[in-house]
């Protein structure tokens, strides 16, 4: 039976996809607060956060556990060389930008997998499976803006924004907004590439 009350905050807190989903939704909101510089210092301290819980999460045998943690080391490594790219030559930014949208995007997909192979292998629903089920959501939502902000880097002309100086935040509000159904318009694919995702 699905109790939907927690008798502490600790309780909440205890439980390991809670932790991820309260870290998902600090993603999607903390940075909006501030400018784009910092923005983008605070976007990579709170996705090492999710990354670190998702490591805690995954608790594999040694060889899984190493191969993910290879995988985020080179995820983190590229999030930093993409923040330091833009003094960077621009084929060498563009190659940095595409490998660092690979990686993020691979590392999304094997998350979810174990995610999903967790909470279908459990006999019951649970809050536990029930707060997985929203985190795997919201993980492909970042999946979603990663394959975005890659095909935004192949081709500016791809999506119709309203923003453009700031894209991170524009192609991040429509995954959501698409992967919500809520599709408001004021983001447009524009290209057939774009519209294919």
């Amino acid at each position: 039976m699905l109790n939907p009350h927690y008798s502490s905050i600790d309780d909440f807190l205890a439980n390991q996809y809670a932790r991820l989903l309260l870290a998902e939704i600090s993603v999607i909101l903390i940075p909006t607060l501030f400018s784009e510089a910092w923005s983008r210092f605070i976007y990579l301290g709170l996705q090492t956060l999710v990354i670190i819980l998702i490591i805690q999460i995954l608790r594999a045998r040694r060889v899984r556990f190493y191969a993910y943690l290879t995988v985020v080391m080179v995820t983190l490594l590229f999030e930093i060389l993409q923040l330091l790219s833009n003094s960077v030559e621009q084929t060498a930014g563009l190659f940095i930008d595409l490998m660092t949208g690979i990686v993020h995007i691979t590392f999304m997909v094997m998350v979810i997998v174990v995610i999903l192979k967790k909470i279908f292998s459990q006999q019951a629903i649970t809050q536990d499976s029930v707060l997985g089920g929203v985190s795997v959501y919201l993980l492909l939502g970042f999946g979603w803006f990663f394959g975005y902000q890659m095909l935004y880097k192949l081709d500016s002309h791809s999506f119709n924004l309203s923003n453009i100086a700031n894209i991170q935040r524009e192609l991040a509000y429509f995954s959501f907004v698409t992967l919500t159904t809520v599709g408001y318009g004021d983001v447009t694919p524009q290209s057939s590439e774009a519209m294919a995702l």
